[in-house]
């Protein structure tokens, strides 16, 4: 009963961190579109005063920009044409100001100015024109439809910034993406350790693996792990996340499934400091092999793939790929694990 209450409670968190994106999300979409209303009234107020601007170059540009918004621009010369002031245009009353002026010497300088006339119908119907027109006449530009196709993320994730820019060509580094890399392949080789029955579906043998060791982690969709992995390469090689995978970013969801994780581990009585991420396979192999050996690890790493030395340490890499776990923030190496695999490599390099 303790672990159905316990997975109970888990599903719940995940459920309440999925509303919370799915609500920021909603936010996002919002604000775009207040930002977009702001935009097309701006524009709007700026093509109504352009109407009376006898600059062409002027006139054109704001005429591109309207066009672009979908917003009428009937009133505009066009392009190339010569400005001709209409008669019904609203000049603030320009036209009457003229007519006043012309009979202000009739006028007692002790009486109350008049003010003009407005004949207010034509622009009441042009106001109800309007209002019965759709709000976009075009669907050239997609970001009126949907705001949220063109969001993208420019921020990395927090799990990858310890393995992005230089940091890509340390040991850790080289690890942490090998294992990416390898998590997208879809690899069915028997180096997963899984039963035949495991290996023969059509799931991905290494997220079944990484993911079998926490009931968290079980809980979760292959299709959010496999778009995780996506977003965290489509960083690495684009420099930013896609809509796409922009979801699958959220740094709740990462943070949520690491204390899940934790919390899985305390309740069974397990150590997991014992478990290392990638950061911490390169700590403990320096501190295993020594200054000179790591020295030697770190050449062979940069050495053409067909040398012995480079040989020897992708076998190294191909264990450490096969035997890691995920704790919801990134993949964990047991030390004991990570002691051997290297014992055993530098054992082949004295050799």
């Amino acid at each position: 009963m303790d672990a159905e209450q316990e997975l109970k409670r888990r599903r719940e968190r995940g459920r309440s961190a999925q509303a919370a994106f799915r609500k920021r999300q909603a936010l996002a979409v919002q604000e775009m579109q207040q930002e977009n209303k702001r935009l097309r009234e701006a524009l709007e107020s700026v093509v109504k005063i352009a109407r009376h601007d006898d600059r062409r170059d002027l006139v054109s540009v704001i005429r591109q920009g309207a066009e672009a918004a979908g917003i009428d621009v009937e009133h505009l010369p066009a392009p190339g044409s010569e400005y001709v002031l209409q008669p019904n245009d609203n000049l603030g009353s320009c036209g009457a100001r003229g007519q006043s002026e012309t009979s202000a010497s009739n006028v007692s300088l002790s009486s109350e100015p008049s003010r003009p006339e407005v004949d207010t119908s034509k622009e009441a119907d042009l106001a109800v024109t309007r209002a019965s027109q759709p709000a976009f006449k075009a669907t050239r530009c997609m970001m009126w439809l949907n705001p949220m196709r063109y969001m993208r993320l420019d921020k990395p994730p927090e799990d990858i910034v310890p393995y992005i820019g230089d940091a890509a060509n340390t040991l850790a580094g080289h690890l942490f993406w090998a294992v990416m890399e390898h998590a997208r392949s879809d690899c069915h080789h028997e180096h997963h350790a899984l039963s035949r029955q495991e290996l023969s579906t059509s799931q991905n043998p290494c997220i079944q693996r990484m993911m079998r060791h926490s009931i968290a982690m079980q809980s979760i969709s292959h299709g959010l792990i496999k778009a995780m992995v996506e977003a965290r390469l489509e960083y690495r090689h684009l420099g930013y996340i896609s809509a796409e995978y922009a979801g699958a970013a959220d740094p709740d969801t990462v943070r949520s499934l690491r204390r899940s994780v934790a919390a899985e581990f305390g309740s069974r009585g397990q150590d997991e400091s014992v478990w290392v991420d990638a950061i911490g396979v390169e700590s403990r192999v320096r501190s295993l092999l020594g200054p000179d050996y790591f020295a030697t690890l770190e050449r062979a790493a940069r050495s053409p793939e067909s040398a012995k030395a480079h040989i020897s340490l992708s076998w190294a890499l191909d264990r450490l790929i096969g035997s890691f776990i995920c704790f919801g923030d990134g993949p964990r190496w047991n030390v004991l694990e990570v002691d051997d695999i290297f014992s055993s490599w530098l054992s082949h390099v004295e050799c």
